[in-house]
């Protein structure tokens, strides 16, 4: 009849009217999320240049520092520099040491001379050269000048003389060596505590620019795969028609009843 073909007509109707308007409301949600697409990825190439520039600028640093990781060669430097202190301590002590034993020495200190490494040696010619001299004075009473045993004891008593002279002497010598060892040694960890203790202080002082322009190369770098993300999300998301404008039921004819 005409009344059923009219309200056919009318639900196709509807239901054109509303799968056009689910259609307009998809193309122009479409149309918004290509928009923020383009203008994310405007941004991006933004990004990646300012991401490239902090890194670079990192690296130059890195570089310009002989070191990747300024904090690991602070550490490094602080170790260094705790030992040297210790060894350049314990060469202070040495060369005081030293540097009295060689003064006591130079200044004749038959005791001192007993205290070095040639001590022995310089006892034992100590003690023969006192018991050639009582025997000397026993041979110079007793027989006289005159005697064959005088010129004997005379002689042995002057060559035991002289090579105790020599001894000392070379006591002397070696502590002078030893000494002048001990200065040099000392004054070369001094040199050395000196030369890292400054560059400990260089790289300490420019560890806040390092880790300033390490913030600014890691931000730059998670804020690029961030909106990386979120462009690659904002594209699917964009492929579905999924609305939260939905038809609920499609428009039926009425059904008659008999």
């Amino acid at each position: 009849s005409d009344w059923s073909s009219d309200v056919c007509s009318s639900d196709l109707v509807a239901n054109a009217i509303a799968q056009s308007y689910l259609q307009h409301s998809y193309e122009i949600r479409y149309k918004a999320t290509a928009g923020l697409s383009q203008f994310m990825e405007r941004q991006l190439e933004e990004l990646r240049a300012k991401m490239e520039k902090s890194s670079e600028a990192l690296a130059r640093f890195e570089r310009e520092l002989n070191v990747i990781n300024p904090e690991e060669k602070t550490s490094i430097l602080t170790a260094r520099l705790l030992e040297l202190n210790k060894n350049y301590t314990e060469a202070q002590t040495d060369r005081v040491s030293k540097e009295a034993a060689f003064k006591a020495v130079e200044n004749g200190s038959f005791a001192a001379a007993l205290t070095s490494s040639q001590g022995d040696a310089l006892k034992k010619l100590s003690e023969d050269l006192n018991e050639a001299q009582r025997h000397f004075a026993d041979v110079k009473v007793t027989f006289g000048s005159k005697h064959p045993e005088y010129p004997k004891a005379q002689t042995r008593v002057a060559e035991l003389e002289k090579q105790l002279d020599a001894a000392r002497a070379n006591v002397s010598r070696r502590a002078e060596v030893e000494f002048k060892q001990a200065q040099s040694r000392e004054q070369m960890l001094e040199a050395a505590v000196g030369q890292t203790k400054k560059e400990f202080d260089d790289l300490n002082a420019r560890s806040f620019e390092y880790q300033t322009l390490k913030r600014e190369a890691d931000g730059d770098k998670q804020l690029y795969e961030e909106l990386v993300r979120r462009i690659k999300e904002a594209g699917i998301n964009a492929s579905f028609q999924n609305s939260s404008i939905r038809v609920a039921d499609a428009a039926r004819p009425q059904r008659s009843e008999e």
